[in-house]
C-alpha cells in the first residue's frame, strides 16, 4: 500500500464519519450549542427565539471524523507493520552464500 493510497482511504474515511455523525445529530435531536444572534450569546439547546447550531454541529461532527480518520489511521498503520514490513525485510536481507 502506498501512502497516496492510504491518503485516500482516509480522506473517504473522514468524509464518511463526519456525515454519519452530522446526520446523527439531527436524526437523534441531540442537544448542542446554539447561538443566539439578536442577543449575542451561546446557550445550550432551543430556547426560543432564533438561533443558529451550524457552528456546534458541524465542529462536532469534524471532531467525530477527525477521531474515526486517527483511529484507521492507527489501524491501518499496524496492519502495514504486521503484513507488509516483514516480507521487506526478507527481500532486503542479503542471503549467505552456499560453502
Amino acid at each position: 500500500m502506498k501512502k497516496s493510497d492510504m491518503t485516500y482511504i482516509l480522506g473517504i474515511v473522514f468524509a464518511a464519519a463526519t456525515s454519519v455523525a452530522y446526520c446523527c445529530v439531527r436524526w437523534f435531536k441531540i442537544e448542542m450549542l446554539r447561538y443566539y444572534p439578536l442577543e449575542h450569546v451561546w446557550k445550550w439547546g432551543r430556547q426560543g427565539g432564533p438561533s443558529q447550531a451550524w457552528y456546534c454541529m458541524q465542529t462536532f461532527a469534524f471532531l467525530c471524523g477527525a477521531a474515526v480518520a486517527l483511529a484507521v489511521c492507527g489501524l491501518l498503520g499496524a496492519l502495514m507493520l504486521a503484513f507488509f514490513v516483514p516480507e521487506t525485510l526478507e527481500k532486503s536481507s542479503p542471503k549467505s552464500a552456499p560453502v
